[in-house]
């Protein structure tokens, strides 16, 4: 995972930290929810569509993986797919992590990578951006005000 982040993340590491809040946000906590949403969906999409797809990929070469209620491979194919899928969502989001205090594997993984510090960096610049927007739009209408007065 952290070869998928920026490789500047550190440089916005030695920054000071933002105050700390004790309650996670509400964009982690949002992260979290479409982490576990999306290994959910992909359950969903491999279980409906996986079939087709293998049998239009691999052809008769299924057939390696005929059982005796299967006969051309794909449905123990799928099974293969499905128990994987549910062993890594499993893994995430059920299993607690051994060294932290009662949280899934998935949760140590955000916070080994701090990601909860970086939403709240994302957090504070937002809160920036729309202050700055605010005083900007309320300059702007002064200065339109004292321009029709003049």
């Amino acid at each position: 995972m952290s070869q998928i982040l920026p490789q500047k993340r550190s440089a916005a590491m030695d920054r000071p930290d933002p105050p700390s809040s004790t309650t996670k946000s509400q964009r982690y906590t949002k992260l979290l929810s479409v982490l576990t949403k999306s290994l959910q969906q992909s359950r969903d999409k491999v279980e409906s569509e996986a079939a087709h797809l293998i049998k239009e990929i691999y052809g008769d070469m299924t057939s390696l993986f005929t059982t005796g209620e299967d006969d051309d491979g794909v449905t123990q194919l799928v099974e293969l797919l499905l128990g994987k899928l549910d062993t890594v969502h499993d893994r995430f989001n059920d299993e607690k992590s051994s060294s932290s205090n009662n949280m899934t594997k998935l949760e140590t993984i955000l916070k080994e990578q701090q990601i909860q510090q970086l939403l709240q960096r994302v957090e504070i610049a937002i809160e920036r951006v729309e202050t700055d927007e605010q005083n900007f739009q309320q300059d702007e209408a002064a200065d339109k005000q004292s321009a029709e007065e003049a």
